[in-house]
């Protein structure tokens, strides 16, 4: 890594590529349409404060991410652009890359593992689909890794405290305005407690004031919008706490093991690498402190996860970052290919990305046989594959890690497109048709029994529960209600007549009215 701007063009290139090209395609899933509701309901209503979800109360999740989305809604003229709306997710990524990079270098003193430690959280899998998709997490894990590099600054420093202390303080609050706590419990207090193991507790004695300073005015100015929800709706305000704390107890509970099965998530290809990082230090000694902070903090991550009851692989996201940093480090150690722990490390490595390169570059000929500018992307990911396999065998893996992530990056640009012709069309985005059809223009969706937060979403408007019981007191109001069904409407409701059916790989949908002379 000589040249610079060279590094800087690859590394933005990189992050474009990993986080913003075709960030329209990947499925719209039930986290991401209730963000989206409630956006569109706040516009609608100018309820930023007490937001709402299909008309009903939403403030089980702060409202920081909600308003940045309603923004970007209203930059697009809609709520509808896919593109648009996940713009603030994959903002939040690059400060995520941002802060990963001056984290690493701060402590490790090294642009070289800093550049590759962003090389590999872009390219990681957990982090690839989170900042495709805009829910609560990359916003409040991004301003916590913020909050944590801003910290270490302050500590590190002699003098210009008092700049990162506020930064700390102002990342803090912003964490905890997304999402609540959760970053601090999972993130931050691993990383304090590292730190402490590494360093021991001197730094804290000798910052004690700005660290207590920043914490408290951080917890003063996220505490402000829960403090007016509970003044306002205060039953409201009591029974979502006591529900989502319920949940980390009864709702979707996994093994303690559950993460360790999933550790792909954090690394993706680079698991090899990961595995190594979190073993090595304890086995050999040439580990220094300050890469070991990185190793305890992810580790302590994962434990914390695991005592958890509640478990799902989207909440692995603060481990991307430590994650990210200790991999990068095991790249450097072992990219020198004499070693029995390279050869076992690199092998799996190289296989399975070169693989994968052909695998793209068969896809890319079987799926577009006679189109000639699909011809050299095959082309490349072909020789891209041949490189790394070869450069494993011939022992020459000092550069291999950077020839991935560029290949990495060219499957990202060649099969992006060929996501309709593999899977089916995503079907939020099918149903959002329905906004389309002149006579269902204003009137009222009902939906038997409970609707999804997709099917909500793309409908661009509320969709009332309702049970078949309730049918008939509709018919009053005949000419504006729409009436949805997962299944076939029984005969006994002759006053209906169907609309339109809609299948998608998810549903099959039918849509009524009621008759104009029912």
């Amino acid at each position: 890594m000589q040249n610079g701007k060279i590094i800087i063009f690859f590394v933005m290139t990189a992050l474009f590529i990993c986080i913003f090209l075709n960030n329209n395609l990947p499925s719209i899933n039930n986290m991401e349409a209730r963000n989206y509701i409630t956006a569109r309901e706040i516009l609608e209503n100018g309820s930023w404060l007490l937001p709402t979800m299909n008309g009903e109360p939403r403030i089980a999740k702060p409202p920081l991410p909600t308003w940045i989305t309603a923004l970007a809604m209203v930059w697009a003229g809609t709520d509808a652009n896919l593109t648009t709306n996940r713009i603030p997710a994959g903002i939040c990524g690059a400060l995520m890359a941002l802060f990963t990079f001056l984290l690493a270098r701060r402590v490790s003193g090294s642009k070289e593992i800093a550049v590759s430690s962003v090389l590999i959280l872009a390219t990681g899998l957990l982090f690839l689909w989170s900042v495709r998709r805009n829910i609560w997490d990359i916003y409040t894990h991004m301003a916590m890794t913020g909050a944590i590099w801003a910290l270490t600054e302050a500590f590190m420093r002699k003098e210009g405290k008092n700049l990162f202390f506020a930064l700390f303080s102002f990342f803090m609050a912003f964490s905890f305005c997304s999402k609540g706590p959760i970053a601090f419990g999972v993130m931050f207090i691993p990383f304090m407690v590292s730190y402490c193991i590494v360093y021991g507790t001197k730094g804290l004695r000798e910052n004690k004031w700005g660290l207590a300073f920043g914490l408290a005015f951080s917890v003063i100015l996220a505490s402000s919008w829960p403090y007016y929800v509970y003044l306002h709706t205060p039953q409201n305000a009591l029974a979502v706490a006591s529900k989502e704390a319920t949940n980390w107890f009864t709702y979707q509970i996994e093994a303690p093991w559950y993460y360790l099965l999933n550790l792909h998530w954090v690394s993706g290809i680079w698991l090899t690498f990961l595995l190594y990082a979190t073993v090595a230090p304890f086995i050999q000694k040439n580990w220094s402190k300050e890469e070991k902070l990185y190793v305890y903090w992810f580790i302590l991550i994962i434990l914390i996860l695991s005592v958890i009851p509640e478990k799902k692989v989207r909440y692995l996201l603060p481990a991307v970052i430590p994650g990210s940093i200790i991999t990068a480090i095991a790249v450097f150690r072992l990219r020198e290919a004499g070693s029995l722990a390279s050869r076992v490390v690199y092998g799996p490595f190289s296989f399975i990305v070169g693989i994968a390169c052909f695998a793209g570059a068969g896809a890319l000929l079987y799926y577009f046989p006679v189109n000639i500018a699909m011809i050299p992307g095959a082309v490349a990911l072909g020789i891209a594959g041949l490189v790394i396999v070869s450069d494993f065998l011939r022992k020459r893996t000092k550069n291999t890690h950077l020839a991935v992530i560029a290949a990495m990056c060219l499957l990202i640009v060649l099969i992006a497109p060929l996501r309709p012709k593999l899977v089916q069309k995503d079907p939020t985005l099918m149903l959002m048709g329905l906004r389309e059809i002149p006579e269902l223009k204003g009137r009222d969706f009902y939906f038997l029994g409970s609707p999804a937060e997709e099917i909500i979403y793309a409908a661009g408007r509320k969709v009332r529960s309702i049970e078949p019981g309730q049918i008939p007191t509709l018919k009053e109001n005949r000419s504006m209600a729409v009436i949805i069904s997962e299944a076939p409407v029984n005969e006994k409701y002759l006053g209906l007549t169907l609309l339109d059916t809609i299948r998608t790989k998810e549903w099959t949908l039918y849509m009524y009215s009621f008759q104009k002379n029912g």
